[in-house]
């Protein structure tokens, strides 16, 4: 028999439920006990641990009881096809948990339900799902997440311990931490990142595989010094400071990230980073929903979830996909991430498989810190339709395996850094298995991914950008594009001065381009490397017709194919 769910703010039950904001769970047409398929989880106040029903739900106020839950109860008790209900409250976790095919697992709202990473300056792992295996494993199907908020917490996490230069040059100092390395061994295989430490005192990070370099300042090795400005150095007007050298000045630490400077370090940006000692470890890794399906796997879906306070690191080559899902058929809605702590993500993906889309969800940046908002690879019939993101370095961005009738549509993406929508795929395949997939039913042959790209559709976005910014508003670039029509779009700068920035850049060998009826800011111009392009209609808004750069004429006069 049917049962309907109800949660109220206020609760009435005596023994069961305690404080405010806690769940009152009703049967409306009767007071049966529900299928052994569908389970309910609650704050409770009572110590008694339920048995799951509507009236009686499984008690999650602490970590331990939902780890006993997820890990034993739910998939070894329960299996697949499971529907799983957390009522209103804030739910603490300490690790990833793994669903099952058909597992729903529903909230009572954003911000109603709350599953939160349990604060622990030691802890480096945050709450979230992640099941099936992304490639050539075992996929699963039809999981669904929504309504409900994830706060991963990561300022609440750990710290990194130590601050180092990666060699290279950088907008933002690198961190890592570091507890008892291994001496080195002049024998051992050392890959990049690994660390150790010498009988100096000094701990190292790798940054370029090698054996036999012993550990110093230089193209191998990177010493690890301590985040904390007490333990650094005063700085020294008249002494030439190397590549990672750390010091303090006024209380603040400073790590120099050029080869060799005398410069203040309060003054010149360029030549030093200021370090920040409450970093968060970039090991910490975060995802909400990384759900991954092998086609024809897949049928996913993320619903109505906000995710706050998430990390990846760039160095560890760590992308944070915060909501990531794999397969044909999956579906990313009406959600929402921001208050990002790292320096490496794309906040929400789909990839590897047919007719999956993200719609109507919001992304909002950290000031372009190597942060993406959508994207995706090996994306075929995919649709971003409706979405808005702010302050990213990339609004959205396709960069790999082959991909095959892409839309963007409807979007508005703002004060972007680099780039607006970027399409930079690389084509190729994981393996030649991959290739072709055999559907089990009807024993047909489906192409995942044969072209770079094969299809491609921009039309109806607003994308605006910030000063300097490098590349395109839309960009589509590498070699192997064929079949792109971009139209009817809106291109401006955020202050409204459009001078030397692009507004259209379509590089590479492409064949098949439609370009017409796009709108720009004045000053801004476009970059077409192609002479395959068919162009029309394409204006300032003061209707001055756009300019092509690179063949240093209005694109009115360009070649037709």
């Amino acid at each position: 028999m049917k049962c309907i769910l109800q949660f109220r703010v206020l609760i009435s039950m005596a023994g069961i439920m305690s404080g405010l904001a806690q769940p009152m769970v009703a049967a409306q047409e009767a007071t049966e006990a529900p299928s052994a398929r569908e389970v309910w989880i609650a704050l409770r106040g009572d110590g008694q641990p339920g048995t799951g029903t509507v009236t009686d739900p499984f008690d999650g106020s602490s970590v331990e009881k939902l780890n006993a839950l997820f890990l034993e109860r739910f998939a070894k008790e329960f299996g697949e096809n499971l529907t799983i209900h957390f009522g209103p409250g804030v739910y603490h976790g300490d690790r990833i948990w793994r669903p099952l095919s058909n597992w729903k697992i529903r909230g009572a709202g954003m911000d109603v339900t709350i599953l939160r990473t349990r604060p622990n300056p030691n802890a480096s792992t945050a709450v979230g799902f992640r099941g099936g295996e992304c490639y050539w494993g075992e996929g699963i199907s039809g999981v669904e997440i929504s309504d409900m908020t994830f706060d991963f917490n990561v300022p609440a996490l750990r710290k990194a311990n130590r601050v180092f230069a990666a060699g290279r040059r950088s907008r933002y100092a690198e961190y890592c931490h570091v507890s008892n390395p291994p001496a080195w061994d002049p024998e051992k295989n050392y890959g990049k990142h690994s660390r150790t430490a010498l009988h100096d005192g000094q701990d190292y990070m790798v940054l370029k595989s090698c054996k036999g370099e012993e550990p110093g300042q230089n193209k191998f090795w990177t010493p690890l010094r301590l985040s904390n400005p007490e333990t650094m150095p005063a700085w020294q007007a008249d002494k030439a400071c190397a590549l990672s050298d750390t010091v303090t000045l006024e209380g603040k630490g400073y790590i120099c990230v050029v080869e060799t400077t005398q410069t203040d370090p309060r003054q010149d940006t360029q030549g030093w980073d200021e370090v920040d000692p409450h970093h968060p470890d970039p090991g910490i890794y975060t995802t909400a929903a990384f759900i991954n399906g092998r086609p024809p796997n897949g049928q996913h879906r993320v619903s109505r979830v906000k995710a706050v306070n998430g990390n990846g690191s760039l160095f560890f080559d760590r992308e944070a996909f915060i909501i990531g899902l794999g397969g044909d058929d999956c579906v990313i809605e009406d959600c929402h991430v921001s208050e990002f702590h790292g320096d490496y993500s794309t906040l929400m993906v789909v990839y590897f498989g047919h007719n999956s889309v993200i719609r109507g969800c919001t992304a909002r940046g950290n000031l372009g810190r190597t942060t993406m908002g959508y994207g995706g690879w090996g994306c075929h019939e995919t649709v971003f339709e409706n979405n808005y993101a702010e302050d990213m370095r990339a609004a959205c961005n396709i960069d790999s395996l082959g991909n095959r009738n892409v839309t963007f549509r409807g979007n508005t993406f703002v004060r972007c850094s680099e780039v607006g929508i970027l399409v930079n795929v690389s084509g190729g395949q994981y393996t030649n298995e991959l290739k072709k997939l055999r559907m089990p039913d009807a024993g047909t042959l489906r192409d995942v991914s044969y072209r770079t790209m094969d299809g491609l559709f921009i039309y109806n976005n607003l994308v605006t950008m910030n000063p300097g910014a490098p590349f395109g508003a839309i960009q589509v670039q590498k070699d192997g594009l064929d079949n792109v029509w971009v139209h009817d779009n809106v291109l401006r700068s955020v202050d409204g001065n459009g001078t030397d920035l692009r507004a259209i850049g379509i590089n590479g060998k492409t064949s098949n381009v439609v370009v017409r009826n796009n709108v720009c800011d004045p000053g801004m111009y476009c970059e077409l490397t192609s002479k395959r392009v068919l162009y029309s209609g394409n204006t300032d808004l003061a209707g001055a017709p756009m300019f092509d750069r690179y063949h240093k004429r209005t694109l009115d006069a360009c070649e037709k194919p």
